[in-house]
């Protein structure tokens, strides 16, 4: 019975330390897998936190790549995308063409179109870029427990803001740039007296004799002809005219600025279709405030307007505005603006008075600002700023209002995420 129990007391004691040799082996590699793991998350998570912080190096620099070119009225898609492209491979991504990928946004930030290398230009909402940058990250540890896909990703986005010009009190200022021998400004009238600077940003012609420029005339390919003094008296007459250089749109709005959709209000009123106005004359004085007409506005030689009461009105038109009234009465009611078409080509605006009184901006970014009249018109503060522009008649006064203009802006780029 000894023999018996010692045997089966020994052979109970080998299958345990047998048991307890696999428990071992088993904890040793949970334990191992788990130092692997920790490593891994040290020494990988380290290297994914390095190329991530590369990829917001590189968004960031290419936002701002591509933010710079809004800024400077760059709007062609291709070149954007190009130089967003340039900057992100600068910044260490690998492959940019497949590996960026950008977005135009507006102000809100909220994204209003992709930026690719296909041909095309930017929204007019669009006033910022969003880039997202993607690196693979290389990895050591982690690929051994499973995880060795890992990407760094990160975004940016930054807007660019054109300067905008303003400020020196233009009496007339021409956008369209850099023509030779164009008669940009064409001053065929005679006896004008202007007071305000006079800027083209290509020629000037004076055809009429006789004016009065109390300000400087410049110009950027040229002023004709070349003896002034048989055209016009310059005050100042010293370095006068001068070459300048091509100038941002001192006015710079758009239709959004003054659409307010189409019902009308107290002070908004909105005609589709050509138009007299004749409808909201009333006793010679129109109703205040914004006119926005989807077509052409004629006011014709026919409406008699108040000698006494002004109408204080803007006039905004998709297509040509025509005022032939003998009588005018007009103060501008919103930002100075007084007639701003937004016709393509030819006539813009069309101003033929030879009586009564206007104040204002008169604009026209894509078309000609014409100007005809006889003297009788009396001392208008006033600014013509359109693509190109003419004046006939004579014996005119146009006196520029510093009050008309905003503020110039400089440049602006800013990083927004």
């Amino acid at each position: 019975m000894r023999t018996m129990t010692g045997t089966v007391r020994t052979t109970c004691r080998r299958g345990v330390r047998r048991s307890n040799g696999g428990q071992g082996l088993v904890l040793l590699a949970l334990f191992l897998v788990t130092l692997i793991a920790l490593v891994g998350l040290g020494v990988d998570g380290g290297s994914l936190y390095l190329h991530r912080r590369t990829m917001q190096n590189a968004a960031d620099a290419a936002a701002f790549a591509g933010a710079r070119l809004l800024s400077l009225s760059t709007r062609d898609t291709p070149t954007i995308r190009s130089e967003i492209e340039t900057y992100a491979g600068k910044n260490y991504v690998t492959n940019p063409a497949s590996d960026v990928t950008a977005y135009y946004t507006d102000d809100s930030g909220a994204q209003v179109g992709a930026i690719t290398s296909a041909a095309g230009t930017a929204p007019a909402t669009a006033t910022g870029v969003k880039v997202i940058t993607r690196r693979q990250a290389p990895t050591f540890f982690l690929p051994i427990i499973g995880f060795g896909d890992l990407k760094a990703s990160a975004s940016a986005g930054a807007h660019g803001r054109p300067a905008t010009g303003g400020g020196p009190g233009y009496a007339a200022f021409a956008l369209a740039p850099n023509l030779v021998g164009g008669n940009v400004i064409d001053w065929n009238g005679s006896g004008y007296n202007v007071s305000g600077t006079v800027h083209s940003n290509s020629d000037i012609k004076l055809g009429g004799g006789g004016n009065t420029f109390n300000g400087i005339l410049q110009d950027v390919t040229g002023t004709s002809p070349t003896n002034l003094a048989s055209k016009a008296t310059l005050n100042p007459s010293a370095n006068n005219p001068v070459q300048s250089t091509v100038l941002p749109d001192p006015v710079n709005k758009t239709l959004a600025d003054y659409y307010q959709g189409t019902t009308s209000t107290a002070t908004y009123h909105y005609i589709n279709g050509n138009t007299n106005l004749s409808t909201y004359l009333t006793n010679g004085v129109f109703q205040p405030g914004v006119y926005y007409v989807n077509g052409k506005i004629s006011l014709s030689s026919g409406a008699t307007m108040s000698a006494t009461q002004s109408s204080s009105v803007t006039f905004v038109a998709t297509g040509q505005i025509s005022v032939s009234s003998n009588n005018m009465n007009f103060q501008p009611y919103k930002d100075g603006m007084l007639f701003f078409s937004n016709a393509s080509s030819g006539d813009g605006v069309v101003i033929q008075g030879n009586y009564g009184n206007w104040n204002g901006v008169a604009y026209a970014p894509h078309a000609n600002v014409k100007l005809t009249g006889s003297n009788n018109v009396k001392d208008p503060h006033a600014s013509l700023v359109g693509w190109t522009i003419q004046t006939t008649g004579a014996g005119q006064t146009l006196i520029y209002d510093d009050s008309l203009f905003p503020q110039p802006t400089a440049a602006e780029i800013t990083l927004y995420e």
